[in-house]
């Protein structure tokens, strides 16, 4: 099938499941020639409010509802939060966010998912508005990368042809590239597992580092790094790994000025433990575990949790100690994980080496 014949099954594809929503969907006014105002911080922060903070922020974003930091602050409030109420207000700032901004950059982050498992119904309402978008915004690369970024870990394939349609529209939408690097390390994983074909995170890097040839930020540059070290060291490329990782090491007093450098200094130090581990250096790898437990955090950070390979790592050369720091210190910005945390613990406490599953 021809590239251009792949766009219009999308569109059609779109279109049918369109037809298939409620009226109240259909006729839902979609925002005309949206621009977002600068730049969105997603930093932590929101988990400090109390009770009447909340509900004051609620009751200015009632008087305001454009206002995009205000949303962030809930959002991420309510994010760390375990009721059915705190998810159900979650969600309704994230599907208004869709309806009304649906090209403004925090859509397309961590901040804005719903996860399908603990919330099949939240994601499916969700998913349906960003077709909504797509439809009516088919032109706007932003619109389609963000709705891509949505559906990459449970509709892969809808996600694929949705960044072929963003190329389409705008070649130099560098985040095409960046989000495709991710869904082929995610189906490398699979494959890897299901042994069904050979891995390929050579070509998730070459990904990744046609996006940061294409970025022009320093900023956007230097967030990718902690990104690119971890897509070199799975592709075996441990010199480009090391590089990227102490230059992911040398933006964080630039990416400190926003508090956006938890991920280069989580990343950044976890590579280059790895590597002293695979030279024998474990006295080094101990060190770079710790400081890689002294990160902030992040919003992918702490919604998903920690990297435990280096962790792993070490327990097996019977270096425990230092592994058990380490999760005091990972449970610092990961509440989350507060019972896997606990678990390993355990189980290391024990002796064992814990199952560390998603998390290596």
């Amino acid at each position: 099938m021809s590239h251009q014949a792949r766009l219009v099954c999308v569109i059609t594809l779109i279109a049918g499941f369109l037809g298939l929503l409620p009226a109240s969907a259909q006729e839902r006014p979609v925002p005309q020639g949206y621009k977002e105002r600068g730049p969105v911080s997603l930093t932590p922060g929101g988990h400090r409010l109390d009770k009447e903070d909340v509900a004051r922020l609620e009751h200015r974003l009632a008087e305001n509802p454009d206002n995009i930091q205000l949303r962030r602050q809930l959002l991420t409030h309510y994010a760390k939060q375990r009721s059915s109420s705190a998810r159900a207000a979650r969600l309704k700032h994230i599907t208004w966010i869709i309806a009304n901004q649906p090209a403004a950059r925090i859509a397309g982050t961590p901040i804005c998912r719903v996860d399908d498992s603990s919330d099949p119904e939240g994601y499916e309402l969700a998913r349906s508005l960003w077709l909504e978008q797509v439809s009516a915004h088919s032109a706007n690369a932003a619109v389609i990368g963000n709705a891509a970024y949505f559906m990459i870990q449970n509709d892969q394939q809808i996600a694929v042809d949705l960044l072929n349609m963003c190329r389409a529209v705008d070649p130099k939408y560098s985040q095409c590239a960046k989000l495709l690097g991710t869904i082929s390390s995610l189906q490398a994983a699979r494959t890897r597992l299901e042994e069904e074909a050979p891995n390929p995170k050579d070509e998730a890097l070459a990904d990744l580092e046609r996006t940061y040839e294409l970025t022009t930020g320093k900023t956007e540059k230097q967030l990718l790094l902690s990104e690119l070290c971890k897509a070199a060291f799975a592709a075996g490329d441990y010199e480009k790994a090391e590089s990227y990782a102490n230059q992911a090491l040398e933006a964080v007093d630039d990416l400190l000025q926003d508090n956006v450098h938890g991920d280069a200094l989580h990343y950044g130090h976890s590579i280059l433990g790895r590597i002293a581990m695979m030279n024998g250096q474990v006295t080094r790898a101990k060190q770079h575990l710790i400081e890689a437990g002294k990160t902030p955090g992040s919003p992918a950070l702490e919604s998903f949790g920690p990297n435990m390979s280096l962790a792993k790592e070490l327990l097996e050369a019977g270096e425990s100690e230092v592994v058990l720091d380490y999760f005091q210190l990972c449970g610092e910005f990961w509440k989350y994980g507060e019972q896997r945390l606990a678990t390993w613990t355990e189980a290391v406490n024990e002796g064992g080496i814990p199952d560390f599953g998603s998390s290596l």
